[in-house]
């Protein structure tokens, strides 16, 4: 998980710690003035940074910034020389690693641009309390990681998105989805008035609480039809459960679901309605 650069500051190299200080143009090593300087640090990222990185996201071009952002927010320094980057944002480098700072995940989090863009992290605040505690559940109970988030997690969004993004689950290698947004009977209009998704359409489920019952349900594999694939339900969950594909909420009121863009195993770039898959050491069309 990255870290809080007034946080990390003492535990950093002296010429780090120095550059950091210069790009900020702000004195960090104030310890007693700790929450003041917090808050400065993220306006500084708000006024001064997050418009530079919106423009690299936006970019085609490969960029370090985007690549330690799409991945969790830290990346090795031994992959890190195969990316340009010409210090357009500041970056924490602490061991054998770089980090995006946590300060920049605050200055976003509410920036319509993530959302427009469909990344994960401009989602989160638009999907209801209820909504994330039953996701949360979810993902703690299939991952059988003990990973705890103060409620209400409408007010730990960051530590949620850093949990989601970053929990081991590996996707499906046979679903590939073809669309950024989907309609709500496209995906699961096979199983719309079965249990338990009768109790969704009752109000009585919310979404993630249904998709939970159904990934955990024994019995016979169930096959969806999705852009003319055949798709087991369970792999078509498994993205559910990694923030891939997302519901958007409207007045707690699902209208529809969307292909996120932060990376797990495989990158999807979308190029003239052929979808590429990009892992490590292949490449797929």
């Amino acid at each position: 998980m990255p870290f809080f650069i007034t946080d990390i500051f003492p535990y950093l190299k002296k010429n780090v710690q120095k550059k950091l200080e210069i790009q900020l143009n702000l004195v960090l090593k104030n310890s007693s003035q700790y929450e003041i300087l917090k808050s400065v640090v993220v306006n500084i990222f708000k006024e001064k940074y997050v418009p530079k990185f919106k423009e690299i996201l936006a970019s085609s071009n490969n960029h370090l910034i985007k690549q330690i952002f799409l991945e969790g927010g830290f990346i090795e320094k031994d992959q890190a020389s195969q990316y340009p980057y010409f210090e357009e944002i500041p970056l924490i480098e602490f061991q054998e690693y770089y980090y995006l700072p946590n300060e920049l995940y605050y200055s976003i989090l509410n920036d319509d641009f993530f959302l427009k863009e469909r990344y994960l992290i401009g989602y989160l605040s638009k999907i209801p309390e209820k909504e994330l505690k039953f996701w949360y559940q979810w993902q703690k109970e299939a991952t059988e990681i003990g990973y705890s988030i103060s409620e209400p997690l409408n007010n730990n969004l960051i530590h949620f998105y850093y949990f989601t993004l970053l929990n081991p689950i590996s996707l499906p290698r046979n679903f590939f989805p073809k669309k950024i947004q989907y309609d709500f009977k496209e995906i699961f209009d096979k199983i719309l008035y079965t249990y338990p998704f009768c109790l969704f359409y009752e109000n009585t489920f919310s979404f993630y609480q249904t998709l939970r019952k159904l990934y955990f349900k024994e019995g016979k594999p169930i096959f969806l039809k999705i852009d003319q694939q055949k798709v087991n339900l369970k792999d078509v969950l498994v993205y559910f459960l990694s923030g891939k594909l997302v519901p958007l909420f409207n007045n707690k009121k699902l209208e529809k679901i969307y292909l996120t863009k932060e990376l797990r195993d495989i990158e999807f770039t979308f190029d003239k309605k052929v979808l590429y898959l990009n892992t490590k050491n292949n490449h797929f069309i």
